[in-house]
């Protein structure tokens, strides 16, 4: 047989551990690590995270006490294990709960639209096009430093742009975007507050349509939704918000 460890998605002391389910026949191959799933509760049904595969019941659990798996919510994984392993770590150091550290990684909103097994909408409007605009010529002052700047993220290497406003430090950071996009990455674009959401936001999605997200404290629920599964699904590889959107779920970020 074959068994998962979850995530019980609710509050509560009682609720901070692992609870082993059954997978039923009818869903072997389609049950993956991160999934939400309906798991039975007593006579009703709550969701849960799919923590982790067991061959084997934990100790002291017999087989006749096993419930199985109800249904998946959606095919896709929310939660990797590279994700997993950060929530791991959250829990541990905060003296928090699994729900609580998996509530960092994934919104309110996101979470609420999984319980009802609803899947987001395309927004109105919303940019289709993977389109990088020509950039514009560099001054002799930054093409020294995108020389510097492109032979070092290459290796990985951390910079700090120094200049007063207006000197052209924008257009270094998009210059090292698109190199990043050209090879396949994605990248994270941290603003201090959600004031300078809009000026940031313009000025890449003016160079970089159709492949931008925001996420910031401002946005609509169904509006956070749809972001997060954006980024989540891969259509998004620029997002662009304020220190909470370090936790994206972006994929091969390399800026």
């Amino acid at each position: 047989m074959q068994f998962v460890d979850t995530v019980i998605d609710g509050s509560g002391p009682h609720l901070d551990r692992f609870f082993t389910y059954r997978v039923p026949a009818e869903l072997r191959g389609e049950v993956r690590v991160g999934q939400y799933v309906r798991v039975p509760w007593g006579k009703k049904e709550r969701g849960a995270l799919v923590y982790r595969f067991r061959e084997a019941l934990p100790a002291g659990l017999a087989d006749g006490e096993v419930k199985a798996l109800s249904s998946v919510c959606d095919p896709r994984p929310i939660l990797g294990e590279l994700q997993w392993r950060l929530v791991a770590w959250l829990r541990e150091f905060y003296f928090g709960t699994w729900s609580e550290a998996v509530r960092c990684l994934v919104p309110g909103p996101v979470l609420q639209g999984l319980r009802k097994c609803s899947k987001p909408r395309a927004e109105k409007g919303s940019e289709k096009a993977d389109l990088v605009r020509e950039a514009p010529e560099l001054t002799a002052v930054q093409l020294a430093v995108w020389q510097r700047l492109q032979e070092g993220l290459s290796e990985g290497k951390t910079f700090l742009l120094h200049g007063v406003t207006g000197s052209g430090k924008t257009e270094l950071y998009l210059r090292a975007t698109q190199w990043m996009l050209e090879r396949g990455k994605s990248v994270l674009v941290l603003v201090p507050e959600v004031a300078l959401t809009p000026q940031a936001r313009e000025r890449y999605r003016s160079r970089f349509e159709g492949v931008v997200s925001i996420l910031h404290s401002g946005l609509t629920d169904s509006q956070r939704r749809r972001q997060w599964w954006r980024i989540r699904d891969g259509e998004a590889k620029v997002v662009v918000g304020t220190r909470s959107a370090i936790f994206a779920p972006l994929k091969e970020c390399g800026l």
